[in-house]
């Protein structure tokens, strides 16, 4: 009898150690809202990052997920035994098919977005790509324009090989859209501003001076209050006047329509509507 408990105990630890190594395919486990297959960061970053991204996604019920790869066109979907290939071109089907077939695989975690970034160098070097999937109430959120200040906060860190920090940012901007705040990026100062101040001011001067010199060769005129001196009396006679019309000016105010500040869309293969924004690093 004590032989049976022991040995189901053994079996209890073993299975203790084995679930959480299994496919993040399943969504109750939250570390696979940062899935770090191509290997970028140490396991330190990576456990950082899934702090701070459960207490984003958990907090607003909108789900948020990180996924590096080293070769999309070479890698079975997500580690499956079969499942479809995809070209290195398709970095945009791929996130979008991870979000419906594996995060959303439950049906239950439709609002959200995933940041997947590609690594495969390729023959000459310039495949890296990144692509943000947004399905759900994310779609709303993350606006083109949201997508496009975000692109340019945390992109640099990524063509800069300084992953960790790309991805925190990322995660920092998602809980600012989520929350309603600002994200726009400061704007650049303008340097020349000072050089254009002095531009002006010598220009300025310059004219004063050249002006002063052209009044001073006038001495021979007078001033007048009227031009009855110059007009020769009783040689003006108007017989007939008319209006012609010329030209006209027309002004055109654009209409801003209701998409101008929202998200454009695009069809998965499982028929899931889906925002999104990439490119390459």
């Amino acid at each position: 009898m004590k032989k049976k408990i022991l040995a189901a105990l053994a079996l209890l630890l073993t299975l203790c150690f084995i679930v959480p190594a299994v496919s993040f395919a399943g969504i109750d486990d939250v570390t696979h809202r940062v899935q770090d297959l191509a290997g970028l960061m140490n396991e330190s970053d990576v456990n950082s990052l899934r702090t701070k991204i459960n207490k984003v996604a958990d907090a607003s019920g909108i789900e948020i997920v990180i996924l590096t790869i080293s070769d999309i066109t070479e890698w079975q979907f997500l580690g499956a035994d079969d499942g479809p290939y995809y070209e290195s071109d398709q970095l945009m089907e791929f996130a979008d098919d991870a979000y419906d077939y594996v995060i959303d695989a439950d049906g239950e975690s439709g609002d959200g977005l995933i940041l997947v970034i590609n690594m495969d160098e390729g023959n000459d070097g310039d495949n890296r790509g990144w692509w943000i999937s947004t399905k759900g109430k994310a779609i709303e959120l993350f606006t083109d324009k949201n997508l496009e200040y975000m692109e340019y906060q945390f992109k640099p860190y990524l063509s800069s090989g300084d992953y960790y920090t790309a991805f925190a940012t990322f995660i920092d901007l998602c809980d600012k859209v989520i929350n309603g705040e600002s994200i726009e990026p400061p704007k650049e100062p303008f340097d020349y501003l000072p050089s254009l101040v002095i531009a002006i001011v010598i220009g300025l001067i310059g004219g004063l001076i050249y002006v002063s010199i052209l009044k001073g060769k006038m001495k021979s005129v007078a001033f007048q209050k009227g031009a009855s001196s110059y007009v020769v009396p009783n040689s003006l006679h108007v017989e007939k006047s008319r209006d012609n019309f010329l030209y006209m000016t027309v002004t055109r105010t654009k209409r801003q329509s209701s998409s101008s500040s929202g998200s454009s869309t695009h069809r998965s293969s499982s028929g899931s509507s889906h925002g999104g924004r990439g490119g390459s690093f």
